[in-house]
């Protein structure tokens, strides 16, 4: 599918992917220095800039690609290659783009969403076992500044959470205590827990669903931390450890590993239109 990114209409362009046949969504003038063309493979939208699509050369238009539920961003081509979902084009001269979208596997392991907002990259400080302080087969640690919004990795409802464990004291050993956390039921029997969220970090209550990509806390230094960051773990109703993948790992398997870069990619879903 492609589109042209035109007609100075002040409402703005959007364009959605309807499985391959697609249309123009305006047609810019002959006149207009600068055009953009977007292209779409996969299911998912592009939202260009406020005031359309036509372009003064060196303005700068910004395009946000945002995966249909059941779809991850794969990465902006073209003109601009990047792997954040949002970019910013200096409009030089005509400019084409692809936004890639690639289905989440629907069979074998379980994928959820990087617990932090799109567009946002994390490293992996901390993977299935290890060995520096959890042990957990399906835990991770990501790390994150202070006060980064820390999301729901699936849709869920909320059993359990504490926020009243205090910030560690600066210059001082951390608490072994226990942390702050917020911990979801997925259903089929599948949990998640947010740990060592900020003292009055969280902001759901027991009992309310979330969607996935909705704030549930965020990150602070409780409990056996040395500096902010967020403990991200994975159980079963016994709460046994439980395998899954990351939608945006490029493992193969969804694995995100000690050392790995996560771009995340959660935001509430898009529902699929089916078609313009």
């Amino acid at each position: 599918m492609i589109f042209v990114a035109a007609g100075c209409d002040p409402s703005g362009w959007r364009g959605v992917d309807d499985g391959g046949t697609g249309r123009a969504v305006a047609e810019c003038p002959r006149e207009a220095p600068v055009q953009v063309r977007v292209r779409l493979t996969g299911r998912g939208e592009v939202i260009g800039a406020a005031d359309g699509g036509c372009f003064e050369r060196g303005a700068e238009v910004v395009l946000d690609a945002r995966a249909a539920d059941g779809w991850v961003f794969g990465g902006w081509f073209g003109n601009a290659t990047s792997v954040q979902p949002v970019i910013a084009l200096a409009l030089d001269a005509d400019t084409t783009v692809e936004a890639v979208f690639r289905r989440i596997p629907q069979a074998g392991v379980t994928r959820v969403f990087a617990p932090f907002p799109a567009g946002t990259a994390s490293v992996v400080l901390q993977g299935p076992f290890g060995a520096y302080t959890h042990g957990s087969e399906t835990a991770w640690d990501f790390h994150l500044p202070w006060g980064t919004e820390v999301l729901a990795a699936a849709d869920g409802v909320v059993v359990e959470f504490e926020e009243g464990i205090p910030r560690n004291e600066p210059g001082r050993p951390p608490r072994e205590g226990p942390a702050n956390f917020v911990m979801l039921e997925h259903g089929d029997g599948w949990f998640t827990r947010y740990v060592h969220l900020d003292t009055d970090g969280v902001f759901v209550e027991i009992g309310q669903a979330v969607r996935r990509g909705e704030r549930v806390g965020v990150t602070g230094d409780t409990g056996l931390t040395f500096d902010p960051h967020l403990h991200f773990e994975t159980r079963g109703a016994e709460g046994e450890p439980l395998v899954l993948g990351f939608a945006e790992s490029l493992r193969r398997d969804g694995a995100a590993e000690e050392g790995d870069v996560i771009v995340s990619q959660n935001r509430a879903p898009l529902v699929d239109p089916g078609g313009f």
